[in-house]
Order: structure tokens, then C-alpha cells, then sequence
């Protein structure tokens, strides 16, 4: 069923309805509800400490060959804590960092923090 507005457009029911329910959808996901069903990520959303992003010790590792990438990680103090397909995650007991390194096509695509948890800690 079409509708016309105060300026002779049409505008269809069906679509305000359609755009209801995706804000309805929407505003169920907000930050910070206490009471979720969706699971939480390994890595942190933001904020000291462990936020998200690269490790300042590994940042020059990103886009880098994984063949060269994993001999760096060890020698800067990471030991590979679990591996999950192309993903790994990397523990330094010395600086209690927790880093997840996703490879692809054979180069490392992604180093981010992680939350200790995801490194067994």
C-alpha cells in the first residue's frame, strides 16, 4: 500500500516498516548491556591495558613473510601459546602480552593485542 506525503510523494508503507524494524534491530546493540547473550572476542575492545591494536614490539612484523615473522616473534620473547587454522596467538611471560597473528596467502595479515585468556594466562 502506497502512502502520499504533504509533497505528492509517494512513500511506501512497507519501506517505513522495513526501516522500523532494522532500528529496532539496531538499538538492541548497544555497548554495555549487562545483559548480553553474545559472547565476548579475545580481544579487548579498546583501552588500556592490552588495548587493541599492534604491539609496539611487533608492529614492523605486519605484511611480513609468516617465514620470517615467527623467528622474530621468538627472538623477541613470544612463545606460540595455541594455533587455531591461520591464526596463532603468542605469549611474552616477560611483558605478560598476549598477541594474535592471522596469516594469509603466506604473509602476516593481522597482529593485534589479545586478553591474556586467549594465551592460556
Amino acid at each position: 500500500m502506497d502512502q502520499t506525503d504533504e509533497e505528492g510523494t509517494i512513500v511506501s508503507v512497507r519501506y517505513h516498516a522495513l526501516i522500523a524494524a532494522a532500528l529496532m534491530v539496531l538499538g538492541g546493540c548497544q555497548s554495555g548491556s549487562q545483559n548480553s547473550s553474545v559472547p565476548m572476542p579475545d580481544v579487548p575492545l579498546g583501552g588500556p591495558p592490552g588495548a587493541m591494536g599492534t604491539p609496539d614490539d611487533v608492529s614492523d612484523l605486519l605484511n611480513s613473510l609468516a617465514t620470517d615473522a615467527e623467528p622474530q616473534l621468538g627472538q623477541r620473547g613470544y612463545q606460540r601459546a595455541k594455533q587455531q587454522g591461520l591464526t596463532s596467538y603468542w605469549w611474552n611471560p616477560k611483558t605478560k602480552v598476549c598477541t594474535q597473528s592471522v596469516t594469509s596467502n603466506g604473509r602476516v595479515t593481522s597482529l593485534q593485542s589479545a586478553k591474556p585468556s586467549a594465551c592460556g594466562h
